[in-house]
């Protein structure tokens, strides 16, 4: 295909955790297989997560944060004080970071993709550019949830201005957005056999492998049960339960994140989005922590309460081991 009939996408990612990232690649890799695309990123998070099928055509990385998101304590429980600071503060200065997106458009984009900062869509339409965001839940319902009023209403004025929003199940109400169309939970799954990464982790075939995907903070209050003959750990995070244990093995190079979740028995994680999408992807049994307070987390745990062989487990238990 020649080079100008390539539409570049401008693809614009929440500062709100590492899952967003891997939700909207997701959905850019398949597009990536009924054809080809170039793509311009902006997203606060490491390039090493962005997948090499997408890295490969991405001309350009803004390692930049375009919304606020809510800011977290070590324990991953909501700081409300600072998220109010932050919030509060970027919808004040919405019209020049409107502005600023407006130009860096204006570079170079036929298509605006946001999973889900709101200023890139109000860009995109004062520019004439299509736009489609993809969540399962919006800043403006997020913030409202909190007592955000003002932080609420400029993400909602924003929203309005997209011309689609794919909801991705499960997913928070959204109504700033005049046109929805309803997708399933967005996951991903790999594309190795099941067999095949155990054998590579060395596991026996009567082995049970437990995965603990953790962050800094969540991972350091998990404790592991004393050991059994027939159970491994990976510990997938910061951790310090696996000192001077046996029973825990290392994550093999040149396996994905995906590809642990599709070998594992169990996964042990916070309810995230992404978590969500791989253990669905994977059908493999869920255990997670209820210890947060983001307003999201309502949602998937509702939904999850529907899913088969999944089962929250209190905070204080993971510590005790």
């Amino acid at each position: 295909m020649p080079e100008r009939s390539v539409p570049t996408i401008a693809v614009y990612v929440s500062a709100h955790g590492y899952g967003h990232c891997v939700r909207v690649a997701t959905v850019l890799e398949r597009l990536l297989e009924l054809r080809p695309v170039r793509l311009r990123v902006v997203a606060p998070v490491p390039e090493r997560l962005w997948p090499e099928s997408l890295a490969r055509v991405t001309v350009q990385w803004r390692a930049e944060a375009t919304d606020a998101g809510v800011v977290e304590r070590p324990d991953l429980s909501l700081d409300r004080t600072r998220t109010a600071e932050a919030a509060t503060r970027l919808a004040r200065d919405a019209e020049r970071r409107i502005e600023l997106e407006e130009r860096w458009l204006a570079r170079g984009a036929d298509l605006v993709v946001a999973d889900v900062p709101p200023f890139p869509l109000a860009a995109a339409a004062r520019l004439g550019l299509p736009s489609v965001a993809i969540a399962n839940f919006s800043w403006d319902w997020i913030y409202d949830r909190l007592g955000l009023e003002e932080a609420a209403r400029s993400a909602e004025r924003c929203y309005a201005r997209a011309d689609l929003l794919v909801e991705a199940e499960p997913s928070a109400p959204m109504e700033a957005f005049p046109e929805r169309c309803r997708c399933s939970v967005i996951t991903r799954r790999s594309r190795r056999a099941r067999y095949e990464v155990r054998k590579r982790m060395g596991l026996a075939p009567e082995h049970r492998l437990i995965l603990v995907a953790s962050r800094p903070g969540y991972g350091n209050e998990t404790r592991l049960p004393p050991p059994m003959p027939d159970v491994r750990y990976l510990l997938a995070g910061s951790n310090d339960a696996a000192s001077g244990r046996s029973d825990t093995i290392s994550w093999p190079r040149g396996l994905s994140f995906v590809d642990l979740v599709a070998a594992a028995d169990l996964v042990v994680s916070k309810p995230g989005y992404g978590i969500i999408g791989d253990v669905c992807g994977a059908g493999t049994r869920f255990l997670y922590t209820v210890t947060t307070d983001f307003p999201e987390h309502e949602v998937l745990r509702r939904w999850l309460a529907r899913r088969p062989a999944t089962r929250p487990v209190r905070g204080d238990l993971l510590a005790s081991g």
